[in-house]
């Protein structure tokens, strides 16, 4: 967060440009094009994968009251919010005034390489292979950490140092492709489980308007995974041409937030059948 406060700082005094022209996608959908772009982030994902480490550090810390841990895990999702605006914000005006200078790249690393690079000359280079190392090691470590304890509890076959050894080495595997070729095969990806991840979120926040009901989360889970399953696939070149000239015409399809509409379906199917699940329950009790 230093460097890259410096990197700010450094770019004011050394201007890389003016703001550019937004590209046509941002001109004509600015929020859709941003909201789907920020899928590349994966920071929902991790929010998921780091929700376990975040309770088990605090509940390492002594504390053990249930309302204390989720107290202070809201207060830390807050704060590192709040970071992650500061950091995005320096990212898009850096991205956005070097846009004149260098023209469009095949992907941010190689923009924030030319950007280095103009302001600090030969060793911004250097500067930036230690953000990058300082800034993935804290994820990988994080994800790798969550990831493993939640898979050796899982399976209960391999333990957590054997899950840390592979995911440690496919990871490895993964990233000496390079970032080109990662986005290329992790848009599809993200595309098909980011909102799921969006959606269990967001239940989780009016979790205690449907009492943790199952049924809801089951239904708005499976309603959005297939259309943003199928969506993903078809992107990949597997065509369902029945399919999706009928997902076609659920709203927001084309923007690519077709599962929007029927998630908000299945909270509401899901509500109304724990409504009447209860009811029936309590006519039931009312007879006895």
């Amino acid at each position: 967060l230093v460097l890259i406060l410096l990197i700010f700082i450094a770019s004011i005094f050394r201007p890389l440009g003016s703001y550019g022209v937004a590209t046509e996608e941002y001109v004509n959908s600015p929020f859709v094009k941003g909201f789907l772009d920020g899928y590349l982030t994966m920071d929902t994902i991790a929010a998921l994968n780091f929700g376990i480490v975040i309770a088990l550090a605090i509940k390492s810390k002594g504390v053990k009251d249930e309302k204390a841990i989720i107290s202070t895990s809201v207060k830390a999702g807050v704060g590192a919010g709040g970071l992650l605006v500061v950091v995005y914000s320096i990212l898009a005006h850096l991205g956005a005034t070097s846009g004149g200078r260098f023209g469009t790249t095949e992907n941010g690393a190689q923009t924030l390489t030319n950007i280095m690079t103009y302001i600090f000359g030969k060793p911004g280079a250097v500067l930036l292979a230690v953000i990058f190392t300082l800034a993935c090691l804290t994820t990988c470590v994080g994800l790798i950490t969550s990831c493993s304890q939640y898979f050796s509890a899982l399976t209960n076959k391999l333990s957590y140092k054997n899950w840390v050894r592979i995911l440690s080495l496919s990871s490895m595997i993964l990233a000496n492709m390079g970032l080109t070729k990662i986005l290329a095969i992790s848009v599809p990806v993200l595309n098909a489980i980011y909102p799921i991840a969006i959606m269990l979120i967001v239940l989780a926040m009016l979790d205690k308007f449907f009492n943790g009901s199952t049924v809801v989360y089951g239904l708005t889970i499976l309603f959005t995974g297939i259309v943003s399953i199928i969506d993903a696939l078809g992107q990949v070149g597997m065509q369902w041409n029945f399919i999706l000239n009928l997902f076609s015409k659920l709203p927001l399809y084309s923007k690519g937030l077709g599962w929007v509409v029927p998630a908000l379906i299945g909270i509401v199917f899901g509500t109304v059948y724990k409504l009447v699940e209860e009811k029936i329950s309590y006519s039931k009790v009312n007879e006895l």
